[in-house]
């Protein structure tokens, strides 16, 4: 999605940038197959409302698959968005599972703006929205924010920021609030799925989740690259975890970025799991 040609190439002209920044680019509501509408920025996601169909085709229908699944099972747990952007997935379940509580996390404030709109249109009245970053401990951190896609946008690390490497444009960094999932989790709400995707924070994420891991042992759909994921996986592998390529639904490879995990003991009954993963 993020290298879609021409419009990757588009977006390192100068031309592309300002237009970033003009009228053209406010905020509206779109229709894209949803129960309610989502609030994009037209050519921050263009690549969103021309490719809204072919987003992520196998993870959108695993997690289409899992929450009715949930239903079925008469689950009463939440799901939790960490790294929500603009809400794609949160208005999938939400057009999914109207009685499920859903709980997004994003930090970055022009996400967030968007974010805001598309909430007022849910009238489910079960979508919540925090301004927060996930990690492993509560307080504030440096966050590498992109202006262009909206999509890489990062907690501070070592690594370069994705505008930064593939677009040459200069990352803006601005302070966030950060926290752990444990602290939102309790005998009242608590996930039984999880999407993850965070660009590279996603083992400090699950360090401030261990508590509601071993309580909950939820579904988790997550993004993770080398050297990443290989921490990730040997952090679920000690809790008693199983996995699959969320996006090929079969055994891990080296070249998985998405990963499914779930537990034995989990939400879901390991049959269920299976019958998904070979419909």
């Amino acid at each position: 999605l993020l290298f879609n040609a021409p419009l990757h190439s588009l977006r390192k002209t100068r031309f592309f940038k300002a237009l970033l920044r003009s009228r053209f680019n406010r905020p509206k509501m779109f229709e894209l197959g949803f129960s309610f509408p989502i609030a994009l920025r037209p050519l921050t996601h263009a690549s969103i409302r021309w490719t809204s169909k072919r987003v992520e085709p196998k993870i959108r229908q695993l997690v289409t698959d899992l929450i009715l699944a949930l239903d079925q099972e008469e689950d009463k747990g939440s799901f939790f968005d960490v790294g929500a952007n603009v809400g794609l997935y949160s208005l999938l379940v939400c057009s999914l599972s109207s009685n499920r509580k859903i709980i997004a996390f994003e930090p970055d404030p022009l996400n967030l703006e968007l974010l805001g709109m598309t909430h007022a249109q849910v009238t489910s009245g079960k979508w919540e929205v925090n301004a927060v970053a996930l990690s492993d401990e509560s307080g504030h951190s440096d966050f590498s924010q992109d202006e262009i896609t909206s999509a890489t946008g990062t907690l501070f690390s070592d690594e370069k920021p994705w505008i930064e490497k593939y677009l040459g444009c200069k990352a803006q960094t601005i302070r966030v609030r950060t926290n752990t999932l444990d602290q939102f989790t309790d005998s009242s709400q608590w996930p039984s799925l999880i999407k993850i995707d965070v660009e590279g924070h996603e083992s400090r994420v699950l360090n401030g989740a261990m508590h509601t891991l071993e309580r909950n042992k939820p579904l988790i759909i997550l993004e993770s690259f080398p050297p990443q994921k290989i921490q990730v996986i040997e952090k679920l592998d000690r809790l008693g975890y199983e996995f699959a390529d969320a996006d090929r639904w079969q055994a891990l490879e080296e070249g998985t970025t998405n990963l499914f995990a779930w537990h034995p003991e989990g939400p879901l009954p390991k049959i269920i799991i299976k019958r998904i993963l070979n419909p």
